[in-house]
């Protein structure tokens, strides 16, 4: 089964056990019952009725089961099993979710890696998944949400603009939460890249085939409060809000064009450069953030600063032939240093130093330099997507063909 996205979930906001719908009786479950996408209660009027019995039934998409101990149907929690420790996370549990897929069935898959994880052993499981309705193509985790805070992830799909949001902290889920844009029909068009304001909270970034570039108000999910459908000339694949500038949107499409807008304005970009090949994934470094970088097809990977004029301050390979794709990244800072990761189609994880961009500036703008390759390892696999923990910069989770892994890379780290 092929991991296509993945992405670590913050330790502030999860919860220590995750409960299913099964497990709420109707006080409880009035705190995590499905709402419509304007965000009022369901009421009877959304209740189908059947004509012979006058029973009611509820219609697909509102589908919640509200059991009590004493169902029948439902198997109880005995006490003394041990196995139902599995369900239980520790605060120093990581958790990280996949999309995955094997082109006919799609899952979203929580799982869970304990405390104890160590370069020689890394122990996992999957939590709990959902069963997604379209095959997925990228995600966003987030811990935003009008009714409380918690976990939920917002994923884009093949063939179908609606972006689902489902609540990572309800397991067993058989609808999303809501959906930006609302319910829609499936079409031509897709969401290739997402991007969520840490700083700005209620603000999300959708980017799509069809050439635009949608934010999303979470507190208002029925429809876009603002979409440019003509910054890129082709699909929008990356994005990224800057992490010290609020409201600043990086973009990066298969119009090979890379440019920074200003939320706050339908003008034109505040910074445009030309990429060598169409992108894959950008990301801000996390000690300058006038600096980002952008991984690509053709084996690139190219760093850029705001500040100059769209020269590029690095250009480099990171795959072993330009017939492989750069197609995962990530960058993580350890003890003030910055730590890049890379993952291609040709099976390979890499960890490099940035310290040689960072001290540069103009200098090696044509220098031709490389950056120090920390190790690269070949997983025997094509890699898709590549994420560091939030909460353990060593935990590194990598994603392809068959699925995905995470590993711990202390060991590699200057």
């Amino acid at each position: 089964m092929f991991t296509t996205a993945l992405k670590w979930i913050g330790a502030g906001t999860r919860v220590s056990r995750v409960p299913t719908y099964a497990d709420y009786a109707d006080e409880a479950y009035e705190k995590i019952k499905p709402k419509r996408n304007n965000g009022e209660d369901l009421d009877d009027d959304d209740f189908d009725y059947d004509d012979d019995d006058n029973i009611p039934s509820i219609p697909l998409g509102e589908d919640v089961t509200n059991a009590t101990e004493n169902d029948p149907y439902i198997e109880q929690p005995d006490p003394d099993d041990d196995e139902q420790d599995e369900e239980y996370i520790n605060p120093t549990d990581l958790l990280c979710v996949s999309a995955n897929t094997d082109n006919e069935n799609h899952t979203l898959i929580v799982t869970l890696f304990d405390e104890y994880a160590t370069p020689a052993d890394v122990n996992s499981y999957n939590h709990h998944d959902y069963i997604l309705a379209y095959l997925p193509l990228c995600l966003e985790w987030f811990d935003f949400n009008p009714g409380r805070d918690g976990n939920f992830v917002a994923i884009g799909s093949r063939n179908y603009m609606g972006i689902d949001v489902w609540d990572l902290d309800v397991a067993n889920a058989i609808e999303p939460l809501f959906t930006l844009g609302g319910e829609q029909e499936p079409g031509a068009e897709s969401v290739i890249g997402l991007a969520w304001n840490g700083n700005t909270r209620h603000l999300m970034a959708s980017g799509s085939t069809e050439h635009s570039i949608r934010l999303w108000d979470l507190n208002r999910p029925a429809e876009a409060v603002h979409c440019n459908a003509n910054a890129h000339k082709a699909g929008v694949q990356a994005l990224q809000w800057n992490p010290n500038e609020s409201v600043q949107l990086l973009s990066a499409g298969f119009d090979k064009k890379a440019l920074l807008h200003d939320a706050r304005s339908a003008a034109k970009p505040i910074f445009k450069t030309s990429l060598e090949a169409e992108p894959e994934c950008v990301a801000w470094l996390p000690n300058d953030s006038n600096v980002f970088v952008v991984s690509q097809e053709k084996a690139t990977v190219q760093f850029f600063d705001v500040r100059n004029n769209g020269k590029a301050l690095l250009s480099m390979k990171a795959a072993d032939s330009e017939k492989n794709a750069v197609t995962g990244l990530a960058v993580t800072s350890v003890d003030d240093k910055t730590i890049m990761a890379t993952c291609s189609t040709d099976g390979s994880f890499s960890l490099w130093d940035v310290a040689s961009v960072l001290n540069s500036g103009e200098q090696q703008q044509s220098s031709g330099a490389s950056l120090r390759n920390l190790v690269k390892k070949n997983v025997g696999m094509p890699l898709f997507c590549v994420d560091f923990c939030r909460d353990n910069a060593a935990m590194l989770a990598c994603g392809g063909q068959h699925g995905f892994a995470g590993r711990n890379v202390a060991e590699y780290f200057p």
